[in-house]
């Protein structure tokens, strides 16, 4: 009977020793990998004390060359579209410019079909005057000629008409004029007066007054051929004047244009310049970017708490309070915004504050990590242990009536791994894997199965066991009883 209870302790100790040693692998296993995951990985990992560190004083640096730089982009900003309204102003200034100069050479060209008109013109004036200038010089001679008798005549219409009295020495006006008129005639050296002629004077002052009109047509062609001489040499200077001007228009517009492609090109340069200092402002944006990304991750750490409610660790968030805001804002309470709105003006000395909160977060979770996980570790080592030692009670026990003392310190180890795991809440563990992973819940259960297991192992063993014992006598192995 003694034997079959012994055998039966040996089994169920070598069994749960298995399910011991299995689950204390595990626990020093999944011990490492929570504290791996809680400093980020092998070890010379990024430090986020230190990044965030490096990047604020990255950004210290250049937050002052950053602003001014803001300044001297919002600034360039304006100057560019004021160049661009002054481009748009040039350009229509140019097409108005291009357009009177075609105007100016429309009229000049216009001009100058006037003036070449006026010169035929002139020239056939000047020919009609040349070939009248004979025929004015004669017919101004038979006037100067004929006005000496003009008196005589009008003397003669008088006489005839009975204006006057008689003429001593004359019946009839007549014979005055034969006797008196016409020798005087001839000796003017005037034409003889046709004999069909009925009405001398009449005849006289209508040849003086056709002379006349002849003569004041040849002089007043003379008047316009020199009124048009006048005004040719008024269009020549005009023509001059207007080819001067157009002159001076190409010139302007030619320089227009130049002016136009420099400011074209310089508005060019100015939006390469505009958009390389967008770049560099970009840097610091991006860096303000990454560090608010940084605060965010170390705002969204979270408490460590027990079952009961007790802090083992306060997150960041808890330290600075609900209130908190990393946002800088300006005098006057106004958030302040960077070029680029999407991203957080970070108050660096806010970020300081969330770093060195960062740091005791780390140092109070490495603390209380390192004590949790090594409280593990000595428990799974324990549950090690003692299942390696019920591993040898248990084969010898089945092996022989023997086992006791491997299960007793089986049972001390069991003993000891449950009282500890009592003592360090090995039902209650903080610090686990992501979703919950290694909680020490497989652990709990073989340290309570092996611990209960091995006492009782270990009480059966001491009642079954062998309690004799052979020693030598001449030659031969004697069992003697021992208590």
């Amino acid at each position: 009977m003694n034997q079959t209870l012994h055998k039966i302790a040996s089994i169920l100790i070598l069994l749960v020793s298995i399910f011991g040693l299995l689950a204390g692998a595990f626990g020093i296993r999944d011990g490492l990998a929570v504290m791996d995951s809680l400093t980020g990985g092998a070890a010379g990992g990024d430090d986020p004390v230190a990044m965030l560190t490096d990047g604020i004083s990255q950004l210290k640096e250049n937050e002052k060359v950053y602003l001014d730089g803001v300044a001297q982009y919002k600034d360039g900003v304006l100057q560019l579209e004021d160049g661009a309204v002054q481009l748009a102003d040039g350009e229509v200034q140019l097409a108005d410019g291009k357009k009177q100069l075609k105007d100016g050479e429309a009229q000049l060209a216009d001009g100058y079909r006037q003036y070449n008109e006026g010169k035929k013109q002139l020239a056939a004036g000047q020919k009609q005057i040349d070939e009248n200038t004979a025929a004015y010089k004669e017919g101004k001679k038979t006037l100067s000629q004929i006005e000496p008798i003009i008196p005589y005549l009008n003397q003669y219409i008088a006489f005839r008409d009975g204006t006057i009295a008689k003429l001593p020495g004359f019946e009839t006006a007549q014979e005055w004029f034969m006797a008196i008129v016409r020798p005087l005639m001839k000796q003017l050296g005037l034409f003889d007066i046709p004999n069909d002629v009925r009405d001398l004077p009449v005849y006289i002052t209508t040849m003086v007054k056709e002379g006349k009109a002849q003569l004041k047509q040849y002089e007043d062609g003379l008047k316009q051929l020199n009124e048009g001489k006048k005004q040719l040499k008024d269009a020549e200077r005009q023509l001059a004047d207007g080819e001067a001007q157009l002159a001076d228009g190409r010139k302007q517009v030619a320089q227009g244009e130049k002016d136009l492609a420099k400011g074209k090109a310089d508005y060019a340069d100015g939006q390469a310049q505009l958009k390389d200092g967008r770049k560099q402002l970009k840097q610091f944006e991006d860096g303000m970017g990454q560090i608010a990304d940084g605060l965010d991750e170390v705002l969204s750490q979270k408490n460590y708490i027990r079952k009961n409610g007790t802090v083992v660790v306060a997150s960041p968030a808890d330290k600075l309070g609900k209130d908190f805001d990393y946002a800088k804002y300006d005098k006057d309470g106004k958030k302040i915004e960077m070029l680029d709105k999407t991203k957080t003006y970070v108050d660096l000395d806010k970020a300081t504050q969330v770093r060195d909160t960062l740091s005791t977060y780390v140092d109070d979770m490495t603390k209380a990590a390192t004590n949790e996980i090594v409280g593990r570790i000595v428990l799974s080592g324990l549950l090690l242990l003692g299942s390696l030692c019920g591993i040898i009670a248990g084969l010898r026990g089945l092996l022989k009536t023997k086992g006791f003392v491997p299960a007793a310190i089986a049972a001390v180890a069991g003993l000891g791994a449950l009282i500890g795991g009592i003592i360090t809440k090995f039902n209650d563990y903080v610090f686990l894997l992501e979703g919950g992973g290694a909680n020490g819940k497989l652990q709990m259960a073989a340290i309570i199965l092996f611990a209960i297991v091995a006492l009782c192992a270990a009480l059966i063993m001491s009642k079954t066991r062998d309690k004799t014992k052979k020693v030598k006598e001449t030659g031969e192995d004697v069992p003697v009883s021992k208590d």
